[in-house]
């Protein structure tokens, strides 16, 4: 899906399935995207002011040059209920700041229901192993 630069302020996106889709400097203001899924999704310039993200998957998601309300870095507070933000692509400072406050959300997920469902990960989690996710077979190959 390719969303570049389109106004989806006030949207409700709960629970959709966004995965790998272009978001390029999309205006995500006061828009819903609690438990979607923006795995390998592309936000890079895109705003997200007052944007809801909890339980929100953004495995390996680009959020490089993300800006939050009034253009300025958004607030680390906002990703603090996210599911993952393993293998995202991040700018500093905002990558050492989630790090730091938040860095159960960079480690490999568990599986879940969920996860299992959507065939993220394979059988043997517990080996850092899952499917069609470059980042994570890379990182268990380390």
């Amino acid at each position: 899906y390719d969303f570049s630069s389109r106004n989806l302020s006030n949207s409700d996106l709960t629970r959709f399935n966004l995965a790998g889709a272009i978001l390029t400097a999309a205006k995500l203001e006061k828009t819903g995207l609690g438990e979607a899924n923006l795995s390998d999704a592309d936000l890079k310039g895109a705003l997200l002011c007052d944007t809801y993200l909890s339980g929100t998957d953004l495995w390996g998601a680009d959020l490089r040059g993300i800006r939050g309300c009034g253009g300025k870095p958004p607030e680390k507070e906002m990703f603090k209920d996210v599911k993952t933000l393993y293998g995202a692509k991040l700018d500093e400072p905002l990558a050492s700041q989630l790090r730091e406050a938040y860095p159960h959300h960079f480690r490999l997920p568990a599986a879940s229901p969920s996860v299992a469902a959507r065939g993220d990960m394979a059988e043997g989690v517990d080996a850092r192993l899952c499917r069609s996710r470059p980042t994570c077979n890379a990182a268990a190959s380390l």
